[in-house]
């Protein structure tokens, strides 16, 4: 009985250090970066928040914070957003707020972990890890779709 005993003990510490390292070398695979806490306040013009946006987020696979994409509104530049897709996860909440392009792809991003939520001045007693609004100007120009193919799950819209 001892016996077996060690042995169950033996295979438990092998499986444990064989988890450890697969999970590591995943982390290791996957490229993170820093989320930003900025809410609603815009720095800087369009086009160079376009530009932080594109330095920060560029082959990102895991966003650690907040993913936050506010005011792009240069209608007459086309920005292209399309290295975004790479993003699979993001551990805080979504906010795009203000957005003038056609399309935003996150077509990667499938889980949203929402351990910090946005709290929206419409609605002060929700937090959102999810936030999305006002991506139209007065011309009826601005977001035409945001590409979430991968993301699954339960989504609550409110007017």
């Amino acid at each position: 009985m001892m016996e077996i005993a060690r042995r169950l003990l033996l295979i438990c510490a092998l499986f444990s250090t064989w988890l450890t390292y697969s999970l590591a070398e995943e982390k290791q695979r996957r490229k993170v970066c820093a989320g930003t806490n900025n809410g609603l306040s815009s720095m800087g013009t369009s086009d160079e928040r376009y530009s932080r946006y594109r330095e920060e987020y560029g082959g990102c696979q895991v966003v650690d914070g907040n993913l936050e994409l506010v005011f792009l509104t240069n209608v007459t530049v086309k920005h292209n957003l399309s290295f975004l897709s790479d993003i699979e996860e993001v551990t805080g909440y979504v906010l795009i707020y203000g957005c003038h392009t056609r399309v935003i792809p996150l077509t990667k991003l499938r889980i949203i972990r929402g351990r910090k939520t946005f709290s929206a001045a419409t609605h002060p007693n929700k937090g959102f890890a999810v936030f999305i609004a006002w991506n139209h100007n007065s011309n009826d120009t601005g977001l035409g779709e945001i590409q979430l193919k991968a993301l699954t799950g339960k989504l609550l819209l409110l007017k």
